[in-house]
């Protein structure tokens, strides 16, 4: 039986800098991100630059991965990428994707990427929101640092390159001292 999405979702393809397509699932009814993703069907020059750097062998962590405009094309291009996101409904869509894209070396990890473990809240629109305290109708998250996450998940770096994007609107500080062992 082929793959197909829930009703509630779509895809939008995109074209990496090679011409390879790829799909990114997006709601039926999308935010004003999936909006201006869906009329300008852009391709990422951080997704080019990785694709470059990595040369599909080494890995990237996405940090703060969203619905994959950078992580995808990289998967795509070969290289083993971990993806982790906040968002609940972005990691479902981010994980559509991978399945959509046939995309056997991506793992997506729903989980807050920060310093310590703790709870973490999110508040606002999309890419355009923080992570925040006190706010009115915040969404939350399990936060980890880097080091334990992968260390939890089993998740390992083959040898080579690795590329950590980190895009967590204001929270980055938090994020990298999550990181020792990885920057070590």
């Amino acid at each position: 039986m082929p793959f197909s999405i829930p009703d509630s979702f779509t895809t939008v393809k995109i074209s990496d800098h090679t011409g390879r397509e790829f799909d990114v699932v997006v709601s039926r009814q999308p935010d004003h991100y999936e909006q201006w993703l869906e009329s300008a069907r852009p391709f990422s020059a951080i997704a080019k630059i990785l694709i470059q750097l990595l040369q599909g062998r080494g890995s990237l962590i996405d940090v703060g991965a969203n619905i994959g405009t950078i992580s995808l094309p990289v998967a795509k291009n070969g290289s083993r990428v971990i993806a982790v996101e906040m968002l609940p409904i972005n990691c479902m869509k981010l994980s559509l994707s991978v399945i959509a894209n046939g995309l056997s070396r991506m793992t997506v990890h729903q989980a807050a990427a920060t310093n310590s473990i703790q709870m973490l809240e999110f508040s606002g629109d999309g890419p355009w929101g923080a992570v925040t305290t006190g706010a009115s109708f915040p969404q939350y998250a399990a936060g980890y640092p880097i080091d334990t996450l992968l260390a939890a998940l089993g998740d390992t770096l083959p040898a080579g390159d690795v590329a950590v994007k980190i895009d967590v609107e204001g929270h980055e500080l938090e994020v990298l001292q999550g990181c020792e062992d990885l920057i070590a």
